[in-house]
């Protein structure tokens, strides 16, 4: 059983935009704090390079796995059997965690600005299924 309604998965839905745009914002919000304190908790180097491709990384994570979801019917029908969620949760948060440990920059700034570039890209979705 979910706990929102069915009908904001859809692309057009206006609460389902607000919600998911509401996640993404914590979750900006809480990958800055990480960045901004976190050299006292993990060791964040910042390097050209490092900016660089995490910001490529995160285009790519951003636009297209945002994009991609509202695109494809089987990507929503599979996110919607409880296991698969869960189960991709956990992977994702699992793999997220051991990414922090080998190589926390490349995660935190990757993260962020997936979660920064989901937004606009879910904001154009939501524009054009309404159109």
């Amino acid at each position: 059983m979910s706990v929102i309604p069915e009908h904001w998965s859809q692309p057009d839905s206006k609460p389902g935009l607000l919600y998911e745009t509401g996640w993404l914002l914590l979750a900006i919000a809480v990958l800055s704090a990480l960045f901004v304190w976190g050299p006292r908790l993990i060791e964040i180097k910042l390097t050209p390079l490092r900016v660089i491709g995490s910001l490529v990384i995160g285009v790519f994570l951003g636009v297209g796995a945002t994009s991609r979801f509202y695109a494809s019917s089987r990507m929503r029908t599979f996110w919607s059997n409880p296991t698969h969620r869960v189960t991709v949760l956990f992977v994702i948060v699992i793999g997220w965690q051991i990414g922090l440990w080998f190589a926390p920059t490349w995660v935190i700034l990757s993260t962020l600005s997936t979660c920064v570039l989901a937004i606009p890209t879910r904001l154009y979705i939501y524009i054009r299924a309404r159109s």
